[in-house]
Order: C-alpha cells, then structure tokens, then sequence
C-alpha cells in the first residue's frame, strides 16, 4: 500500500496552491512578509516600483483580492507626503484607479519641480551675466602700487 499518497486529491486549484504553501513555504514567511508589507513606504521609489513591490508582498502574503480596500489603504499610507496629501483631496475606491491617480500627481509634481529647478538656474545664469557686465562696464581701477620700505626712505 502507498503510505505516501494518504490524503485525498485536491478539488480544485486554490486547494493546490494551498497544500503546496503548506509544504514548501516555511511558516514564519508569512508573518515577516506581513510585518514588511506594514512598514512599506515609498521613500526614494517612483510610484510605479512602490506599488510593484507591495503587490508582489500582496501576492505573497494571499491579500492581493480579498482586501481591496485595506490595499488600497495600505498604499496610499506609504506614499511620500507630498503625493499623499493630494491623492487625499479626491476619491478612489479601487487600487487601480488611486495608482492611476498617484501617477498623474507625481509627474505633475515632477514638471514643478523641474520648473524650479530650471528657474532657478535661469536665475543664477543671468545673475552671472549681470556680474560680468558690471565688471566690463566698471573697469576697476588697479591696485595701487606697493612701494618697497627703500624707496619710502629714498623719496624726498
């Protein structure tokens, strides 16, 4: 008799993929995959790579259909501050439409940033103009000439 095989075959693919977890999964995976997935932020991640990771941790944890809404909770918590607080002002009910939107909102905040940057620049550039300009148009007058101690006591 086959000691082996004691236990019924699986009905459907969810018992598979359970039974094979159970086996080949260790068990404390699970937990440090929750406890990682609660500390996710997005820190120097675009939002694309921050919601890539925390849907892979999603899907190895077994939330990624159940809990939309906790997902979609989970993410936008971990967002930057700076996306958070607009993403906050509008309306979403599923992961996909507030990634859809934490997309928009982080190129919009990469097109001010770069403004900024390129006024700014702009700025220092035209400063450096004007400096030159002045000292062109000044013509400072050279130093005065340092006399040695002989020539003071020499002169009349």
């Amino acid at each position: 008799m086959d000691t082996y095989n004691q236990e019924p075959p699986a009905a459907s693919w969810m018992d598979i993929k359970v039974k094979m977890r159970e086996r080949f999964i260790p068990s404390y995976h699970r937990r440090e995959t929750l406890l990682k997935l609660q500390r996710l932020q997005q820190g120097s991640m675009c939002v694309e790579e921050y919601f890539k990771l925390m849907e892979s941790m999603l899907l190895k944890v077994g939330l990624h259909v159940e809990h939309e809404e906790e997902n979609v909770s989970r993410f936008v918590s971990g967002l930057r501050r700076e996306i958070q607080d607009v993403v906050d002002l509008y309306e979403y009910s599923t992961l996909s439409k507030v990634l859809h939107l934490t997309l928009k909102v982080e190129n919009q905040l990469k097109r001010k940033h770069e403004a900024k940057r390129n006024t700014s620049s702009m700025n220092i550039t035209l400063n450096l103009g004007k400096v030159k300009k002045e000292r062109k148009s000044k013509q400072l007058p050279s130093p005065p000439k340092t006399l040695h101690l002989r020539q003071i006591c020499l002169e009349p």
